[in-house]
């Protein structure tokens, strides 16, 4: 099994590759409607159902991310490549969430843009010893973001989201959800509504 800190440093280098494309594709000093490209970074509070446990069981924590976005093209939707942390503290697990991954947001709507994408990464647990003698294991996740962003200025947006999760080896129901709320930042701008 890969370990979960190859993993890390693998989405790491992606993210940091993609940043740095970004900036050398887009520079500080470009008119907003020649750009073909955009950088968002976003934090959120996220809520999350882990799946497992006690019925009501819950986890509280956050979201990190940032994602790299092309010129939108056919529909007005603009490609991306995402990268995300999610991580949620409970009373019965602990989960922790690395994904990348594509995505499309629309940008048909003025400052409300919604998006979606399909993520891969590497996902930890922690149980809580006093339910299990098993305390940590890492696994393979798949995940699906949708969402919104809410343009309050140029730079700065108010994002909502959405993530279902499936992970690997555990059986097939164990599926965590989450909703999360937080900010969304453009160091560049954003493009014309």
């Amino acid at each position: 099994m890969v370990s979960i800190h190859t993993i890390r440093r693998t989405l790491a280098a992606l993210a940091v590759g993609a940043l740095f494309v970004a900036g050398s594709a887009q520079g500080q000093n470009m008119p907003t409607a020649s750009r073909s490209a955009q950088v968002q970074v976003f934090g959120l509070y996220t809520h999350t159902h882990p799946d497992y446990g006690t019925q009501d069981a819950e986890d509280n924590g956050f979201t990190l991310g940032g994602s790299f976005d092309l010129r939108p093209y056919l529909l007005s939707l603009a490609p991306g490549l995402e990268f995300r942390v999610m991580h949620g503290t409970g009373d019965e697990v602990d989960l922790t969430n690395y994904a990348l991954g594509p995505r499309l947001q629309l940008h048909m709507f003025g400052a409300i843009q919604p998006y979606a994408g399909f993520e891969w990464g590497a996902g930890k647990t922690h149980l809580n010893p006093k339910n299990t003698t098993f305390h940590d294991d890492t696994e393979y996740t798949k995940s699906l973001p949708v969402g919104v962003d809410l343009g309050i200025t140029h730079k700065w947006g108010i994002r909502g989201e959405y993530v279902k999760q499936w992970w690997s080896a555990y059986p097939p129901d164990f599926q965590p959800w989450s909703a999360s709320l937080g900010v969304r930042f453009r160091p560049f701008g954003s493009r014309p509504h």
